[in-house]
């Protein structure tokens, strides 16, 4: 799934609070980073990196869709692009969003794991009401204040 141990190579802030590492990459091959606390699954980091993907990725159908046609996603890859330069990074801290004793987040936009169901969990299979999904409007926040607004 991608899903690594925090590179060496992170900064020292990221060090003393994450612990898991993937990344969606850009076109241009660099990295949008995506960080995860000990209490996260790595099925959650991989559910966000393969939702950014959805954002993200490149699409033509040419039944419906000339391949030049920008406006309906034929060349999303220049967000991405935009998004690495800009050193975009998603946080995906413990706990859950204004909980006592959830995980902390840095730089980067925040998805907590209460917020963070994956297929076949124990929330959507017993309808645990006590959760919400929220990894598309968090993700697309990411996309919109990292690739497209700035």
């Amino acid at each position: 799934m991608g899903v690594n141990a925090l590179p060496k190579s992170m900064l020292d802030e990221y060090k003393s609070l994450y612990c898991q590492y993937t990344a969606y990459i850009a076109l241009s091959g660099k990295p949008i980073d995506i960080f995860g606390q000990s209490g996260r699954s790595s099925l959650q980091l991989y559910r966000a990196q393969i939702i950014l993907g959805f954002y993200l990725e490149d699409y033509s159908c040419e039944d419906w869709i000339k391949p030049s046609d920008t406006y309906n996603g034929a060349a999303k890859g220049k967000i991405a692009d935009a998004m690495a330069n800009n050193e975009a990074k998603f946080d995906m801290p413990n706990g859950a969003h204004e909980q006592p004793g959830a995980g902390e987040f840095l730089h980067g936009q925040s998805l907590y794991a209460h917020e963070t169901p994956v297929k076949g969990g124990a929330w959507l299979m017993d309808r645990d009401m006590n959760h919400c999904d929220a990894a598309f409007k968090e993700i697309v926040l990411l996309v919109h204040d990292n690739g497209i607004l700035l």
